[in-house]
């Protein structure tokens, strides 16, 4: 009868049967493995990909959402989590789960690339723009997230960042076609662009303006690009606002009181093994109010990003 020893040698059957293609008979190792030991976090690893690979996405996620439990540490569960929700159209459960992927590691640029899918399935194009240019910054070799900024500046007329973007997933994949013929549409829309500006920059309807230089017709927004545009900008500023907070309340609570016990252990000539629990209350102290610090000046950088993309 088969015991929990047995879980390491099935879930290397069930990867060899994955390599061979035979992904229902791996399916089948993975979960006998699952039930010899529910802890198991390669089974668990395995037959969620077994379901991701058979498109039974609701199985798949239920087998990273118990990943996220068994594996607290790690970023990946949650990317995965993430990713999957991504492919079901669940964007605001893929965002609440990657934002807890980012939290862990925030150098996990498959995290910002999954959170850019979101925001754009969301059309919060300008918070999907920032996390995917976060994703190409930590990995300038995720030809995906290049290409996908790509695509969504040129959707939204930023045809100059277009380029910039389609170049560099062509430099990190240069036999990519389609990014190729995505950066001659950028090209071709920068160039008719120009067609169709004066020299400030303000886009006008060509025809009306030869009938009468005084008339010039801009480019508005619709009324339901303004409302979602001043949504994604009203929320981003509240999570910013509630960081600040948040800092504030760590200088008061935390950081100021462990300096103070610091310096009275130090003027009072304290033992060392004092000294050493205060220094070891401030050094916690002081990295948990950089990781708050950390996360509100991501807040302002998305703010700024956002300021930017309205001027250009």
């Amino acid at each position: 009868m088969p015991t929990v020893s047995d879980v390491g040698p099935l879930c290397e059957q069930a990867r060899a049967l994955m390599k061979q293609k035979k992904v229902s008979e791996a399916r089948s190792l993975f979960e006998q493995a699952i039930e010899l030991d529910p802890r198991s976090i390669p089974a668990f690893e395995g037959a969620a990909a077994t379901a991701y690979a058979e498109k039974d996405f609701e199985r798949a996620a239920a087998h990273y959402k118990r990943l996220t439990l068994l594996d607290l540490r790690h970023a990946q569960p949650a990317v995965n989590l993430g990713a999957v929700c991504n492919r079901m159209g669940d964007y605001a459960g893929a965002l609440k789960t990657l934002r807890t992927a980012v939290s862990k590691d925030r150098k996990c640029a498959a995290a910002y690339y999954n959170m850019g899918i979101a925001h754009k399935g969301l059309n919060q194009l300008s918070m999907a723009v920032t996390a995917y240019k976060e994703a190409v910054r930590l990995d300038p070799k995720m030809v995906d997230a290049s290409f996908n900024l790509a695509n969504l500046l040129l959707e939204m007329g930023s045809f100059q960042q277009a380029v910039v973007y389609f170049e560099k997933a062509l430099e990190a994949d240069p036999a990519f076609e389609k990014a190729r013929r995505g950066l001659q549409r950028a090209h071709d829309a920068k160039d008719e662009s120009k067609k169709n500006q004066k020299a400030f920059g303000r886009l006008v309807d060509e025809e009306l303006t030869a009938k009468n230089q005084e008339e010039v017709e801009y480019r508005l927004l619709t009324p339901k690009e303004r409302f979602d545009d001043r949504t994604d900008l009203h929320q981003l500023a509240k999570e910013t606002e509630n960081l600040a907070i948040a800092t504030l309340s760590q200088l008061h609570d935390e950081l100021t009181p462990a300096l103070q016990k610091m310096q009275h252990a130090a003027s009072a000539g304290g033992e060392t093994r004092n000294l050493g629990a205060e220094s070891e209350a401030l050094r916690e102290a002081v990295m948990h109010f950089q990781s708050v610090a950390a996360a509100f000046n991501e807040k302002l950088a998305a703010l700024r990003e956002h300021e930017r993309l309205m001027r250009d």
